[in-house]
């Protein structure tokens, strides 16, 4: 019969088959412990030990240390019989009440792009500042879509809204699931371990065309540098054009990672700036000389304040960046002086949205990015390896590598063409 639960006293007694529990038992003379013995009956001696509590925990027994001393072990189980005979008294924290408006400050404090403050303040604006970004359900989800479908953005647009608030809600600690139907969001649904796990489909999201990679022509190229009327813009023009590597990367760039010798340059992390590359993975790209003699020529104007200013830099200082801002930070206005060389130039595509209403300053057609697609193109019309290509531009998978040049070899398609059509007239 097995032992009922509660609490009862033992003393650990070191026996030669090894250590044993005697069970305490109160007598007419005090308490005393009840006799070991063996199996077939024999008595078991031993030297008695410290007293212990056997007590019932995640409903196994477990024995607990209460001294040597037989009168504070007696007391320490009365009290814990005690304790046991009133009602527990359940004290319940209140849980500090969490708003959007804490949690978005707490967020962007992480971040340094100045979209996500007016994207999230889109959001907060529309949902409530002072609510709780756990309570946000999909319904809420799908209302704020249909919101900001009235902003007059483009569709893309539309879709780093909502791509953005799903990675603000996954730093509250939500879970968020996107999935492709919805079968799939039900049975992700029924299977989350979380209540609160916001499921959504890939139909919430607005449709975006892939379209395909864009590049930087040759003409282009040359009235872009030839419109820069600065060193400042000359070198940044080249560091894009050359290397291929991401705004970020180029903000972040400082002068040690310039290998004179070698025609590399070092894209890696600056655990001082608290940053890191897209990949978290370091690389070495191998560049044109001619990025290095317009690295060079910007080095030596870095000995001289009044030369510095005059080539276009407006910070004098030990920051060691290359592109350091007015106070001596990372620059994050390379876009809009890349798209001001460009209206300089007056290469503008007379197409979009700002050269209809705004005479063609801040071009649409001008991007950062696509100084990537143009490197990459560059090197593959130079019968580079793709593997090479992956590496120099930082790609994790090399299926991303061969979207950028396009997909395929473009002469052996010119050529198939040619073979295959007849001329008619």
């Amino acid at each position: 019969m097995a032992r009922k639960k509660g609490i009862s006293l033992y003393q650990l007694v070191k026996t030669e088959k090894g250590n044993r529990y005697a069970r305490m038992k109160k007598g007419a003379r005090g308490w005393a412990q009840v006799p070991l013995k063996t199996k077939t009956g024999q008595p078991l001696e031993g030297e008695p030990g410290s007293y212990y509590l056997r007590l019932w925990k995640n409903g196994k027994p477990t024995y607990e240390s209460v001294g040597n001393d037989i009168k504070a072990a007696v007391q320490e189980m009365k009290d814990r019989k005690e304790a046991l005979s009133k009602p527990s008294l359940v004290v319940t924290a209140l849980k500090p009440k969490v708003t959007l408006r804490q949690t978005v400050s707490d967020f962007l404090l992480t971040k340094e792009n100045k979209n996500w403050r007016h994207q999230l303040g889109v959001f907060a604006d529309w949902y409530g500042w002072e609510k709780d970004p756990a309570e946000v359900r999909r319904p809420d989800w799908q209302a704020y879509a249909r919101h900001i479908q009235t902003l007059d953005l483009r569709p893309r647009t539309q879709h780093n809204y909502l791509s953005n608030l799903n990675t603000f809600l996954r730093f509250t600690g939500r879970v968020v699931l996107v999935e492709r139907t919805e079968q799939d969001a039900t049975l992700a649904k029924a299977g989350a371990v979380l209540a609160n796990t916001l499921v959504l489909t890939s139909a919430d999201f607005p449709t975006v065309n892939k379209g395909i990679p864009d590049y930087y022509n040759e003409e282009q190229v040359k009235a872009l540098f030839g419109a820069a009327k600065n060193l400042w813009e000359k070198t940044a023009l080249a560091c894009f054009y050359y290397t291929g590597a991401r705004e970020e990367e180029i903000a972040h760039l400082k002068w040690k990672d310039v290998r004179w010798d070698r025609n590399e340059i070092l894209v890696r992390e600056k655990p001082e700036l608290d940053w890191t590359t897209k990949t978290s993975q370091d690389r070495e790209v191998v560049v044109h000389e001619a990025l290095i003699e317009i690295l060079r020529e910007a080095y030596e104007v870095t000995k001289d304040q009044a030369a510095y200013h005059k080539a276009g830099w407006h910070f004098f200082g030990k920051s060691g960046l290359i592109f350091p801002n007015i106070n001596g930070k990372i620059e994050g206005h390379f876009l809009d002086k890349i798209q001001r060389i460009a209206y300089r130039a007056k290469i503008v595509c007379g197409d979009c949205g700002n050269c209809l209403d705004h005479k063609g300053r801040n071009c649409h057609d001008f991007g950062l990015h696509k100084f990537r697609y143009t490197a990459g193109r560059v090197m593959d019309e130079g019968k580079t390896p793709i593997k090479d290509i992956k590496e120099a531009l930082g790609h994790k998978d090399i299926t991303t590598t061969d979207r950028y040049l396009g997909g395929g070899n473009k002469e052996q398609k010119k050529a198939n063409v040619q073979r295959s059509w007849k001329r008619i007239a």
